[in-house]
């Protein structure tokens, strides 16, 4: 995918490059399962297919995200992450809420993001998205 067929803003570098592309970041964290392991390559190839086809983004890296580190317990495996890169965030949001909605991922799926510094989440739950919620810093 190209930084054109991507959808992306331009933005002009004072260091007298030019024109570079303006790049959002989003990311999903899905409730760790039993039932999750055995399908995170699926997801991650449904996403990536909804958003290439909309020319709305990327996947650029997932993983296990851990619970807090609470002294003298074992971390354990709260969330799986996938990271996105898109240059319109409110097409790619609109592309990845619909593809996780038709994945039924469980609810407590969330979609977390920024706007206009603000950082923001959706939740997924047993009747849909949530309107954004704004984050504490």
């Amino acid at each position: 995918m190209t930084f054109a067929s991507a959808g992306r803003r331009a933005s002009t570098c004072r260091a007298g490059w030019g024109t570079l592309p303006t790049v959002d970041f989003i990311y999903v964290k899905i409730p760790a399962t039993d039932a999750l392991a055995n399908r995170e390559h699926a997801i991650h190839e449904a996403l990536e297919t909804a958003l290439a086809a909309e020319a709305a983004g990327a996947l650029i890296g997932w993983g296990a995200s851990l619970e807090g580190l609470p002294a003298r317990r074992p971390a354990r495996v709260a969330f799986h992450r996938i990271d996105v890169e898109t240059g319109d965030a409110g097409h790619a949001r609109t592309v990845l809420r619909r593809a996780l909605s038709a994945l039924t991922l469980p609810p407590g799926t969330e979609l977390h993001y920024s706007e206009g510094g603000v950082p923001l989440q959706e939740v997924l739950g047993a009747n849909g998205w949530s309107p954004p919620q704004a984050l504490a810093r």
